[in-house]
């Protein structure tokens, strides 16, 4: 059983901390959509139906979060929100389960389209077209929705580089990099 816990929003200096969520159940991970009117965030991977969005503005006894199912239609599959498009209209995110890859979900109609079968992490460009994902810990790509087409843009070799994360021009994108290193003892035992 997983501790019970809920989203706070607070200004960046600590003061005027508030209680988003009411359900521990909608408490992970937490993407604002791009004029801050609606978050997004998955729940408990082992029981989440599906993710869903909510007004960080209103009262969490007095609205309804807006449930948006599992992707592709299967239960095995779960979809974990990564990115808002900069007008608010898609979210783009990574699939778990049975599929994998990289998803787009349209808030307009309810639909899913899985532009990769690889790949984590994506975020939007500021151009609403292209996607950055992370793959297998591995390398960068670019990926146009339009076309599909894929580029890799940066590889490393025994590294591991994590969520590729954009400034907010683009211009700079910043991500973990982990090298694991050892060294070869030799012990005489007596």
């Amino acid at each position: 059983m997983r501790p019970e816990g809920d989203l706070y929003v607070a200004h960046p200096d600590g003061t005027s901390m508030r209680q988003l969520t009411g359900d521990p159940a909608v408490d992970r991970v937490p993407r604002w959509s791009p004029d801050g009117s609606r978050i997004a965030t998955f729940g408990d991977p082992a029981t989440s139906t599906g993710f869903w969005s909510f007004d960080p503005r209103g009262a969490w006894k007095q609205q309804k979060p807006a449930h948006h199912a599992k992707p592709l239609g299967d239960a095995a599959n779960r979809f974990f929100v990564n990115s808002w498009s900069p007008d608010g209209t898609r979210l783009v995110g990574e699939v778990q389960g049975k599929a994998a890859g990289v998803l787009v979900y349209t808030l307009a109609t309810g639909a899913y389209d899985q532009l990769t079968d690889f790949g984590e992490w994506p975020v939007w460009l500021p151009d609403g077209r292209h996607l950055l994902f992370v793959a297998g810990g591995r390398g960068f790509h670019l990926l146009d929705t339009r076309t599909r087409a894929v580029k890799r843009v940066y590889t490393v070799t025994r590294d591991v580089i994590g969520p590729p994360r954009l400034s907010r021009d683009a211009k700079a994108m910043y991500f973990s990099r982990r090298v694991t290193e050892a060294d070869v003892w030799l012990a005489t035992l007596k």
